[in-house]
């Protein structure tokens, strides 16, 4: 099987090539070699005749996409169009991953697949434009939203605060804004399951359970061996500080997921603790 992965070399891209090149041949697409905005990457993917696509890359500054809407669009709409293109002239299954932020944050329990979508910022607009092209062109589709992502090949919260940390004695961080941590490596064993079992469909697909931002940065700290000291403040508090407004609760249920591939991602203070120690 030939499987194409766009952002290959990103945070989630890095992970998903790692497990897959073993057994499939893959090919990686990614900036340094083709920016999937430009019309030319469709030609080229056309003449590699792929049987499987996953497609990772996008635009995910989350604030930079408030004041750099073009490229944002650009990269996350018109580049999915561009892939999506692709999948439909050749008649291949497609996986979109999407994200969190297509939904506003006002429910008070975790989001399912069939909550309505109403994007607070200019990505999570991007991101569900995305996946209304694919909806409406495709058959074969997997959307995978998902959410707060680290992993060892890319900036993301941990790297952050351990860094901090080695400098601080203090961080402020918000503790009224909850998800599911989600472990790249742990993602990328789920998404391996859209190769062999062909059940399409929009699924929500994290580590399991949930925290705060306040939470999620004084387990780093504890299980660093820190002794850095995390302040809890408001997002108003913060809200100078990011252009983009952000869902007070984005945690996202599994249970379709869970359901259909009988399958339970690890919770996401054990994938922390995994990717801590390089396990």
């Amino acid at each position: 099987m030939k499987i194409v992965i766009t952002g290959s070399n990103g945070m989630l891209g890095y992970d998903l090539v790692q497990r897959l090149k073993r057994r499939y041949e893959v090919i990686g697409i990614d900036i340094d070699n083709f920016d999937i905005v430009h019309k030319n990457v469709v030609d080229y993917l056309l003449r590699q005749k792929p049987d499987f696509v996953f497609h990772l890359a996008a635009y995910t500054d989350v604030d930079k996409a408030e004041r750099d809407r073009k490229r944002a669009y650009n990269v996350n709409v018109s580049g999915t169009r561009n892939i999506v293109t692709v999948c439909k002239t050749l008649d291949v299954p497609l996986v979109f991953i999407s994200t969190d932020y297509v939904f506003d944050g006002w429910k008070e329990i975790p989001y399912t697949e069939k909550d309505r979508p109403n994007p607070l910022n200019f990505y999570g607009e991007t991101k569900r434009e995305g996946e209304k092209i694919i909806t409406a062109m495709l058959k074969k589709y997997f959307i995978v939203r998902t959410s707060w992502l680290f992993g060892k090949n890319g900036k993301n919260f941990v790297k952050t605060i351990t860094y901090f940390a080695q400098k601080k004695e203090s961080i402020e961080v918000v503790d009224d804004q909850y998800g599911s941590p989600t472990y790249t490596h742990d993602l990328a064993v789920s998404l391996k399951m859209f190769l062999t079992v062909k059940k399409y469909g929009v699924y929500h697909i994290t580590n399991r359970n949930s925290c705060s931002w306040f939470d999620f940065a004084k387990k780093i700290v504890t299980l660093s061996g820190g002794k850095t000291v995390i302040i809890p403040i408001k997002s108003v508090d913060f809200k100078s500080k990011r252009l983009a407004k952000r869902p007070q609760n984005s945690v996202l249920d599994n249970s379709l997921f869970e359901k259909r591939f009988d399958y339970r991602m690890p919770t996401w203070d054990d994938a922390l603790r995994r990717y801590l120690s390089n396990e």
